[in-house]
C-alpha cells in the first residue's frame, strides 16, 4: 500500500516534488528487493518515468536525489525474481548516466556548492 501511495504521488504530483526524492528513492529501494511481482513492477515503473521523463527536463533541480535513483536501479538489477526488469533496469542506469553526459555542468557546480560547505 504504501508504494501505491508514492507511485500516485510522484504520478500526479511529481513536478511539484522538491525535496522529497530522496525518501521516495528509499520506498522503492526497498521495493525493488521484494519477491511481489506487483510491487517491483509498481516501484520499477514509476521509477522509470522519473527517470524517463522527470531526469531529462529537470535534472539540475533533482540533482540532490541522483544516487539514490542510481542506487534503486542497481536494487532492481540484482532482483533474480524479475529478469526482465533487471534488464530493463541496467538499461535506465544508462539513461543516467546520458543524463550527467549532456548536462555535466550540473554535477560540476554541484561539486563546488558541497566543497564550499564541506559536504
Amino acid at each position: 500500500m504504501v508504494v501505491r501511495c508514492i507511485a500516485q504521488m510522484v504520478n500526479s504530483q511529481a513536478r511539484n516534488i522538491r525535496s522529497g526524492w530522496k525518501n521516495i528513492f528509499s520506498v522503492f529501494h526497498l521495493a525493488a528487493s521484494d519477491s511481489d511481482k506487483s510491487i517491483v513492477e509498481l516501484a520499477f515503473h514509476t521509477t522509470g518515468h522519473v527517470i524517463n521523463e522527470l531526469y531529462p527536463n529537470h535534472f539540475s533541480i533533482m540533482i540532490d536525489s541522483f544516487q539514490d535513483a542510481v542506487k534503486t536501479l542497481s536494487e532492481f538489477a540484482c532482483n533474480s525474481n524479475f529478469p526482465s526488469i533487471s534488464m530493463d533496469s541496467i538499461s535506465l542506469i544508462k539513461s543516467c548516466a546520458d543524463c550527467i553526459h549532456r548536462k555535466p555542468q550540473v554535477c560540476l557546480n554541484l561539486n563546488k556548492y558541497m566543497k564550499l560547505f564541506d559536504l
